[in-house]
């Protein structure tokens, strides 16, 4: 997630296939500001739609495989 792009628009969360596998959220970026950010949970299987339907630019958003959930 790159927090630094994210408008806080909610385009990935609507356009999202799998319930709960997505939100926008208030979070503190690295300087101590807060910003709205898509955060991801366990329920998300990489699609990549969030990915392509993000209208920043770059993508606030980008899939990364991975093997397992880790907590």
């Amino acid at each position: 997630v790159l927090t630094d792009y994210c408008k806080g628009c909610g385009v990935c969360v609507r356009e999202c296939p799998i319930k709960g596998a997505i939100s926008i959220e208030t979070v503190y970026a690295p300087d101590g500001s807060l910003r709205k950010s898509p955060v991801v949970h366990e329920p998300c299987v990489g699609c990549g739609v969030c990915e392509m339907i993000c209208p920043t630019e770059p993508g606030s958003i980008e899939i990364v495989p991975r093997e397992v959930w880790r907590t």
